[in-house]
């Protein structure tokens, strides 16, 4: 039989402290992983420590079934090591976890995962463990290779368009933003923001036709997809939330992992029924190649159509 356990190893050209501060970021890990598309901390917890708690979202091999995973932190020294459990409160069946070691200049990362030798999972790992730890081995690889590309983003051969290989002015072109104020209350132009069916009414610039998936946002690791008016269809996972005050999410190809760039909204109460509304386009962290041309389009104007039509359906429906 398999052995219940398998790792992988990359050479990052960065610092433990930043290759550390990636690793232990959960809400991120939709970015790199190939299975894990959506992760958010629960139970109260906000950071890495032990006994923190938080859920994975896994799209089973890259298509599906989806489900949720719930974790729990077991091991956490910072810029040397980062494990956790996923199971149950009681029964953890399998652990993942991130070492770090210094190397040269940079770091050594090793991702690995360790099942429990309990009797069910070793008679699950008899049957399939030949073509699941394929799997589990090339996602580690696939997840690995994707940090590297963020990390060493200051890097020539990380490749133009990573974030790190673009001067301070630069980047600062990669936040894009419009700001209006618009005669309704917080929670109706939310509303219209979190229902994605209503989504394409305030599009205004016409690259939304209709939902496919998901309902009404309500948490962080939602995910609703769209169909675009070009036909493709678009996941979209949510990575903020606060009710009536603001959202974000990050999009994807069906079944992939996000690309890295963010869509974000914030709702200002100004009294009286009246709102000023902020909506950002992020695409610092985008490593996708080809949509590079297309997020360097991207302008205050076109934010600011979305928010004149949005303040038209707002203020029509409030009366």
């Amino acid at each position: 039989m398999r052995p219940l356990t398998d790792e992988v190893s990359i050479h990052v050209d960065a610092p433990a402290e930043q290759v550390w501060a990636l690793v232990s970021d959960v809400t991120r890990i939709g970015e790199f992983s190939p299975e894990t598309v959506a992760g958010r901390w629960t139970g109260g917890s906000t950071g890495p420590e032990v006994g923190a708690t938080f859920a994975g979202q896994v799209k089973r091999n890259g298509v599906g079934p989806t489900y949720w995973s719930a974790c729990r932190v077991t091991r956490c020294e910072p810029e040397r090591e980062f494990e956790f459990s996923v199971g149950t409160r009681k029964v953890a069946v399998n652990n993942w976890g991130y070492r770090l070691r210094p190397s040269g200049e940079g770091t050594e990362v090793t991702e690995y995962y360790r099942l429990e030798p309990m009797l069910p999972m070793r008679l699950y790992w008899a049957v399939l463990g030949r073509a699941r730890g394929r799997t589990n081995a090339r996602g580690m690889r696939t997840t690995l290779e994707r940090m590297k590309a963020v990390l060493e983003g200051s890097t020539p051969e990380a490749g133009a368009g990573l974030t790190g290989a673009m001067s301070t002015e630069e980047q600062q072109h990669q936040v894009v933003s419009a700001t209006r104020e618009i005669e309704a209350p917080p929670e109706v132009v939310f509303e219209l923001i979190a229902d994605p069916a209503r989504q394409p009414e305030w599009d205004g610039n016409d690259n939304l036709a209709a939902i496919v998936g998901g309902g009404r946002i309500s948490a962080v690791g939602d995910v609703f997809t769209m169909r675009l008016t070009n036909d493709k269809v678009r996941d979209n996972h949510v990575v903020d939330v606060e009710e009536g005050r603001r959202l974000a999410w990050r999009p994807a190809s069906e079944g992939q992992a996000p690309a890295g760039h963010e869509w974000r909204w914030e709702i200002e109460p100004l009294g009286e029924g009246r709102s000023r509304v902020t909506h950002t386009y992020d695409w610092r962290e985008l490593t996708d190649e080809s949509r590079m041309a297309k997020a360097r389009s991207m302008t205050p104007e076109h934010l600011r159509a979305s928010l004149d039509r949005l303040a038209e359906v707002a203020e029509s429906a409030n009366g």
